[in-house]
């Protein structure tokens, strides 16, 4: 039913119904106790996060269902080879390599260092504890700024900005040999004909030999890049991501990510999943949002079963960037020393 409700509805309407199985789940003794299955558990903990990713907030359902922490403590032992299409800026460095040691997933060189970028960059959001000096805010806002700076300095669609030259190339033309201009001018002192059929010409044409030198088009880079550019600008403003990412912003990204087929990006679910994330807020209020949130859905869900460690991590690390970025701050305080802390 809640599920139900997050599709089809208003977010808004689902937070009832989410208290009401917080209850209940209370009643039982919570996710961890016999009472409740497993399965179930982690079902209803994903739901409370993809509500909590749309709203911005942090999740209903976690906070005081959980014996030691507001944090969900069933733990399932990790495989010995964790599987790559999985990897994705919010999951963590520890499970995960670098992207641009990752050659499994088949990115641009160029591709793959934005996403580094990005992984570092929510790492030092996530570093940030409440109370952490106003310098230290700044200075990641700073970075943030600087990475926003220079991925848009990039090219739009290609990774790849200078074309490589051609491999030959053609002879000024009053000293090109023209097998087709030698043999219409035989046949025309032989049979006094001044014209041969169209497809001769064009085979013996050197210029047909050339390779094409336009560099095509990279979607996944175009699609990634201005992901990146959205999150960069949402930190470097503290803004959320509703806030900074614009109606156009949403069509922009939505309509280049279509230029991948859905395979390619289940090869890349991680990644997909950090751009589906970006843009549900804003998405979810729009004629896609039961389509975006189906993405969202089904790729947790999945990565849930097969890595569960890494699917709640995707997420929690997700929910947390985004409670950073909805902080209020004009809440600051100023300590003994005089220095300005913020969340206080």
């Amino acid at each position: 039913m809640i599920l139900k409700d997050w599709y089809y509805g208003d977010t808004k309407d689902t937070l009832p119904q989410l208290r009401k199985l917080r209850e209940l789940v209370e009643c039982r003794g919570g996710f961890t106790r016999d009472g409740v299955g497993g399965l179930v558990s982690k079902h209803a903990v994903v739901i409370g996060y993809f509500i909590a990713i749309g709203r911005e907030t942090a999740p209903i359902l976690e906070h005081g269902l959980f014996d030691i922490s507001p944090v969900y403590t069933l733990h399932e032992p990790l495989p010995a080879q964790l599987n790559p299409a999985y990897n994705g800026p919010f999951a963590a460095s520890s499970l995960y390599s670098h992207f641009t040691q990752c050659k499994s997933l088949k990115l641009h060189s160029e591709t793959a260092r934005i996403l580094d970028q990005m992984r570092l960059l929510f790492e030092t959001i996530l570093d940030l504890a409440v109370g952490t000096f106003r310098d230290e805010v700044d200075k990641a806002k700073q970075t943030a700024s600087e990475i926003y700076d220079h991925i848009s300095s990039l090219h739009e669609t290609t990774p790849d900005t200078v074309p490589p030259k051609p491999s030959l190339t053609i002879p000024p033309p009053a000293q090109a040999f023209s097998p087709s201009a030698s043999i219409i001018s035989s046949s025309s002192s032989s049979s006094g004909s001044s014209s041969l059929p169209q497809f001769i010409s064009q085979s013996h044409d050197p210029r047909h030999l050339l390779l094409r030198t336009d560099p095509q088009p990279d979607f996944i880079y175009a699609t990634v890049r201005k992901t990146a550019i959205l999150y960069s600008r949402a930190i470097s403003m503290r803004q959320p991501l509703s806030t900074v990412c614009s109606n156009p912003d949403f069509i922009g990204i939505w309509s280049t990510l279509w230029n991948v087929s859905l395979r390619r990006w289940h090869s890349l679910m991680g990644i997909f999943m950090w751009v589906t994330i970006a843009i549900l807020p804003t998405g979810g209020r729009t004629q896609f949002a039961t389509m975006i949130k189906s993405f969202l859905h089904l790729g947790s869900v999945q990565m849930g079963i097969d890595h569960w460690e890494v699917s709640i991590g995707m997420l929690q690390r997700a929910v947390r960037v985004m409670q950073w970025l909805a902080g209020d701050e004009q809440r600051e305080g100023t300590d003994a020393e005089g220095d300005v802390r913020m969340g206080q």
